[in-house]
């Protein structure tokens, strides 16, 4: 699991409000770092992602752990509607699409959101956002009560290659040998140096 941590020096704070002040802080990073022409995201993940996804006309969607909320926006022009979005953060975009809603909430625990509760979904997205989980299990059972019939959930998984090429950068070492590392690592971003991810 990647657990984010911000340095707090002052006076202790929770750990679930210092793991959102961690991401209210990684958030535009995240967002900037996507957008880029040359992003990972941009030119292999969301590609594959939303070929998976295929017609969404009529279809409701949930996106846990949704970042700004421009992929699930992306799905809303494309015919998606009465979708959700749901992240820690709440650095989400100023205008929103009508038949998509933006919402504060964490992962972990689906039933404490209340825009969810009784609530049956076409698609429910974990992009790269399921190893946030603290109890994987559970949010994934969580989920899979949400879905319709027909519906299904996409859950991906950040590519190891990216981790990988940091690691290599970092350590000095060969690209082939971080890439199949199951070693534990910890990095600090390298726009937020307070905030170090596991």
């Amino acid at each position: 699991m990647m657990t984010p941590r911000a340095s707090t020096k002052a006076h202790p704070i929770s750990a679930e409000a210092q793991t959102t002040e961690a991401w209210r802080g990684l958030a535009p990073d995240y967002e900037r770092a996507r957008v880029r022409e040359d992003s990972l995201d941009r030119l292999v993940e969301w590609p594959a992602q939303r070929d998976l996804l295929g017609d969404v006309t009529g279809r409701s969607i949930l996106d846990l752990g949704c970042g700004s909320g421009s992929k699930l926006a992306e799905l809303v022009a494309d015919g998606a509607i009465d979708s959700v979005g749901l992240d820690i953060s709440d650095n989400f975009l100023a205008d929103t699409p009508a038949g998509m809603e933006l919402v504060r909430g964490d992962l972990s625990d689906l039933n404490t959101v209340p825009v969810l509760t009784e609530r049956t979904l076409d698609r429910i997205l974990f992009q790269q956002s399921f190893d946030y989980a603290k109890d994987p299990v559970r949010t994934l059972k969580q989920a899979r009560r949400m879905l319709t019939e027909d519906g299904f959930i996409l859950l991906t998984r950040t590519q190891p290659i990216r981790y990988a090429i940091e690691r290599s950068e970092q350590n000095g070492t060969a690209l082939g040998q971080e890439y199949f590392s199951t070693a534990d690592y910890t990095y600090r971003p390298r726009r937020n140096e307070q905030i170090a991810l596991t």
